[in-house]
């Protein structure tokens, strides 16, 4: 069994890497790739331009439409992986959890974790590093791990 679980994700992507401890060599579990997280607003509202002006009415812009469409996908999007890491945390898969997100990501993240998966949650990171080379996020966790630990 993998002791540590990585979760690192921004609003198109989420990769999830195992280790035996913080600050060790990552492996890569799974890529969840969602592109519909690098949509632009009108890409997302096909029915209304993309504009935030009004010609005079009291109808909402197509702007705001667009940003509560993506702000839904966004939030079913870390539901989706509260809901898979809770599932895997549940039944033995791993006893602690590091996540590192895009700040605003990390936001939603908080505000939709649950309870039964919170005690595994050891470390969060708000930085965008979804697509960067894992060994950049193993230094990463190597720091915050010294730091955390004062080694």
């Amino acid at each position: 069994m993998d002791n540590v679980w990585v979760l690192v994700a921004d609003h198109s992507r989420a990769r999830l890497f195992a280790c035996e401890r913080l600050g060790k060599a990552l492996s890569l579990l799974d890529t969840i790739d969602r592109p519909e997280g690098r949509a632009h607003l009108g890409e997302l509202v096909t029915d209304a331009p993309p504009s935030a002006r009004s010609s005079g009415g009291g109808g909402r812009h197509a702007l705001a439409e667009g940003q509560d469409v993506k702000r839904e996908l966004d939030n079913r999007f870390v539901r989706s992986l509260v809901d898979r890491l809770d599932k895997a945390y549940l039944a033995g898969r791993f006893r602690r959890l590091a996540v590192i997100a895009a700040p605003a990501m990390l936001g939603q993240w908080r505000r939709c974790v649950v309870k039964s998966l919170s005690p595994a949650v050891v470390l969060e990171i708000d930085k965008d590093l979804a697509q960067a080379p894992v060994a950049q996020v193993e230094k990463l966790l190597r720091d915050a791990h010294l730091w955390v630990t004062g080694a």
